[in-house]
């Protein structure tokens, strides 16, 4: 199962939320980590709270369920 570009965008940022932007830094190089904000702030500006919620909960089923078939 694909992710969706708003699922991708609300993983990253629980992520980033989780882990801290001092984290991310050790990921991406300066340049990745600028395009990366931009990207994730067109994405979510256009979405309700309700939206990204479902998002969230999509993605993480998602990725529980092809963790579980891997298995």
């Amino acid at each position: 199962m694909e992710l969706t570009k708003l699922e991708k965008a609300v993983m990253i940022g629980t992520f980033i939320t989780a882990l801290g932007k001092e984290e991310l830094d050790f990921c991406t190089d300066e340049f990745s980590l600028e395009h990366l904000e931009i990207e994730l702030e067109e994405i979510l500006d256009d979405c309700t709270l309700k939206q990204i919620m479902a998002a969230g909960r999509s993605g993480m089923n998602k990725m529980i369920q092809e963790l579980l078939e891997e298995s």
